[in-house]
């Protein structure tokens, strides 16, 4: 008995010691985007931070749409030959100068009619979607290529203090005084000198084979795989993000403001989370189940899910519990009206994590992306309507229900519908705690 216990411990400690890399490579950008929640929610106005959330909600959104499938496709396909990296630039590259076409056409033409002048917004938010594409592509082929994450620990830092530490210098300088399309077009251009600097010689080193095409059946691979995740990415990308335009519709950019900063602080925090459990595992499983190890493959997406589902809920408790001491610490003034709606996103993101970081990883494993783009459209459309539906009758604190519902309606889909293709199996003391700290959680949100 004793030495099971002491065999179960040596595991835990042989996992935390796995996850270290993957904590510094998460928790010091997630330290920096913590940073700037805090510095331009206590310094701009609440109206001005709504209009800054919808353009990084917008960048982020797009950016899903146009770059994501790409480089999955590379991360599903990548071997030692490299090919399917220079398959994910080539694609990345022409994606990037569409994209500079499209900014193009639109100056030109939006110039002599008016139009630049009526959407000033439009050419920050397109050159902050190229600069952030490429710089996700840049870390991911760092986490794959690499198998130590030191190398995509020190990109990630890179990427994340060029992209806020400039604007986070310049709002704190000014008070507060700075428009937001200014904020938009420094973070677009620091991210895409960094991005220059730092794949200007990888790029000179395969000069030869970019311009030279690959084997036809790479790129339909990557296509065949990746375009389903591009049109689930919309889907997903309307589920998690449509709610801030629903907001801006119906209630306006102060709500927005409100909305935003409870989300973005929840979001930050659980989504890392998330992905520090996962990152170093997940391409583990895939070369597993590459090289036909599937028993092995579902062992560590098992364990995966034991740390996730007692870690997490555990974290979500009690930051609900303090609620008010941890909005008064990170928004000042701004607490009281924020921490009203606090515990209400935190949950849903929760929920929305464990979906997507999680549940719906299965579908990736299993080579049925299909189903989870007719499983996302299906939830995007549901949570658009019930947003509509809840924000006229319960303000932003329907959003974060319609949320929490079409979240817990694609996990229990996704447990039944994988049952004969990657079984996901949890144990019953876990999926226990789950439920009674949902249970909780909702009993809490009743009595506040």
């Amino acid at each position: 008995m004793e030495e099971a216990i002491a065999s179960r411990y040596r595991k835990m400690g042989m996992r935390v010691r796995e996850l270290m890399p993957a904590i510094l490579a998460f928790g010091v950008p997630a330290t920096i985007n913590l940073a700037s929640i805090m510095v331009f929610t206590r310094l701009l106005s609440l109206y001005a931070y709504g209009e800054l959330s919808l353009a990084w909600v917008t960048i982020e959104f797009t950016c899903g749409i146009f770059y994501r499938w790409s480089k999955m496709g590379m991360i599903r396909f990548f071997d030692r030959s490299q090919r399917s990296i220079i398959v994910g630039i080539q694609f990345t590259f022409g994606v990037s100068c569409l994209m500079l076409l499209v900014l193009l056409l639109l100056f030109l033409f939006g110039e002599r009619s008016g139009w630049v002048s009526r959407h000033t917004f439009i050419f920050p938010v397109m050159l902050g979607i190229i600069a952030r594409g490429v710089a996700t592509f840049i870390q991911d082929v760092q986490r794959i290529y690499h198998e130590k994450l030191a190398r995509y620990t020190f990109v990630s830092f890179l990427c994340n203090a060029a992209y806020y530490l400039p604007v986070i210098g310049l709002a704190i300088w000014t008070r507060g005084n700075i428009r937001v399309d200014a904020i938009l077009y420094i973070q677009a251009f620091a991210l895409l000198l960094l991005c220059l600097g730092i794949s200007a010689r990888p790029l000179w080193l395969l000069r030869k084979k970019l311009f030279r095409k690959q084997q036809p059946g790479m790129y339909r691979g990557i296509m065949h795989y990746g375009i389903p995740i591009a049109i689930a990415s919309v889907a997903i990308g309307m589920f998690a993000r449509i709610d801030r335009y629903v907001i801006e519709y119906v209630l306006g950019f102060r709500e927005l403001g409100i909305y935003s900063a409870a989300f973005s602080l929840s979001n930050l925090v659980v989504s890392s989370i998330f992905t520090v459990l996962t990152i170093s595992s997940y391409p583990e499983i895939i070369r597993r189940l590459n090289s036909g190890r599937q028993a092995e493959a579902k062992v560590l997406f098992r364990q995966n899910g034991q740390l996730i589902l007692t870690a997490v809920p555990v974290f979500v408790c009690c930051a609900c519990l303090l609620n008010t001491f941890l909005c008064q610490v990170l928004f000042g003034g701004k607490a009281p009206e924020i921490s009203g709606v606090f515990p209400y996103v935190l949950l849903a993101t929760y929920l929305f994590n464990l979906r997507i970081h999680y549940f719906d990883q299965v579908f990736q494993f299993s080579h049925t992306t299909r189903v989870s783009m007719y499983l996302a459209i299906v939830l995007g459309a549901g949570h658009l309507a019930l947003s509509f539906l809840l924000t006229r009758t319960a303000g932003i604190h329907g959003i974060a229900l319609s949320n929490a519902l079409m979240s817990l309606a694609g996990i229990v889909f996704t447990w039944v519908f994988v049952r004969r293709i990657f079984r996901i199996e949890l144990s019953k003391p876990v999926v226990a705690l789950n439920i009674a700290g949902l249970i909780a959680i909702t009993i809490y949100l009743m009595l506040i």
